[in-house]
C-alpha cells in the first residue's frame, strides 16, 4: 500500500508540474522570407545553354529580383555573386551578374547567388550554371524562303530528345544574310 501512495503522490506531482504556466521572456520578431528570382528565367535543369561564340566575346548578364514579405525596397538586402570556370573563382557584390564567354572555347560557369537581409541576418541562396554549346552542332541545316528573302533554317535536338528551331542561323550568328542565294553546301570543320 506504501508503494501506490509514493506512486501516486509522484504521478499527482508530474501531472501538476506540466500545468504550470510558462513564464518565459520571448522576443518574437517577423522573419522577411523572400524568394530569389533570377532573369532571364533559368531552365528546370538550372543550367542555361548559350550558343558559343565564333568571334567575339559574349556577354551574357543575369539579374537576381528579390520578392520579399516585409520590406518594399531593396535597402535591406547584400547581393554576392560567385562565378567559378575552372579552378579560378571571382566575385561581386551586385544583383547582377555579366559573364564574359570567350569565343571558340568550350565553357561553363558554375553560379551561386547569395542575398542576405542585413537587418535579420538571413540569406538565401540559388544555384545555377551557363555552359556553351557548339552552335548548330548535331543540326539539320534546312534552305527555305522566296527569293529576295531567302533564310537558312536549323532544326537541333538536346539530350533529353526535344527539338528548337532557328529559323535564320546567319542572323543567330551575326554573319551577312543569303538573301539571294540558289543553292547550299555544307562541310563540317572544326570540333
Amino acid at each position: 500500500m506504501n508503494i501506490k501512495n509514493i506512486t501516486l503522490v509522484g504521478l499527482l506531482i508530474i501531472f501538476l508540474s506540466s500545468c504550470y504556466s510558462d513564464k518565459g521572456n520571448y522576443d518574437y520578431i517577423e522573419i522577411n522570407d523572400f524568394e530569389i528570382n533570377l532573369s532571364p528565367t533559368p531552365p528546370e535543369t538550372s543550367v542555361y545553354m548559350v550558343n558559343q561564340p565564333s568571334g567575339d566575346t559574349l556577354l551574357f548578364t543575369i539579374k537576381a529580383n528579390v520578392n520579399q514579405t516585409i520590406s518594399e525596397t531593396d535597402n535591406n538586402l547584400e547581393y554576392f555573386w560567385t562565378s567559378t570556370i575552372g579552378n579560378k573563382t571571382d566575385s561581386i557584390y551586385s544583383s547582377d551578374i555579366t559573364l564574359r564567354i570567350p569565343p571558340d572555347k568550350n565553357s561553363t560557369f558554375n553560379l551561386m547567388c547569395r542575398v542576405r537581409d542585413k537587418e535579420l541576418d538571413i540569406e538565401y541562396y540559388e544555384f545555377v550554371s551557363v555552359k556553351t554549346e557548339v552552335p548548330f552542332h548535331d543540326s539539320w541545316l534546312l534552305f527555305h524562303g522566296e527569293m529576295g528573302d531567302r533564310k537558312i533554317g536549323a532544326i537541333q535536338w538536346d539530350v533529353a530528345g526535344n527539338s528548337r528551331w532557328d529559323a535564320d542561323i546567319m542572323l543567330a550568328s551575326n554573319r551577312p544574310q543569303l538573301k539571294n542565294a540558289t543553292d547550299i553546301a555544307y562541310s563540317p570543320s572544326g570540333t
